[in-house]
């Protein structure tokens, strides 16, 4: 998305469909969701320093995929069967792998006072 936002749009399923080409925004997209995956990554390693930034993560995660349930349900795209399969893989299964994830490294987090 950073580097080629060009061919993520010509070459991802349904993204074409959802409206005219913006590098900028891509690239944005592309940043935002670099930071996501790498929050996941850091909290691998160092899960309750990282906990602030899964949350935060989480937090743009839902909101996008809200963003897709809206558009859906208002009928802003022809909902197909391949842009559900689509948006099902790369949208829904993350982000509820995020929800999950932040909601087990809280549970786990042993809070106090100092």
């Amino acid at each position: 998305m950073i580097s080629a936002p060009l061919l993520l749009y010509d070459w991802f399923p349904g993204v074409a469909a959802r409206g005219a080409f913006n590098a900028h925004f891509v690239r944005d997209l592309g940043c935002a969701f670099l930071i996501a995956g790498l929050s996941f990554l850091w909290a691998v390693k160092a899960e309750a320093r990282a906990q602030s930034a899964v949350i935060a993560s989480t937090g743009f995660l839902l909101l996008h995929a809200l963003v897709h349930v809206g558009e859906a349900v208002a009928g802003a795209h022809h909902m197909t069967g391949k842009l559900l399969g689509t948006d099902f893989a790369i949208v829904y299964a993350p982000t509820a792998l995020a929800v999950w994830a932040a909601l087990r490294s809280r549970s786990q987090i042993h809070w106090s006072i100092a």
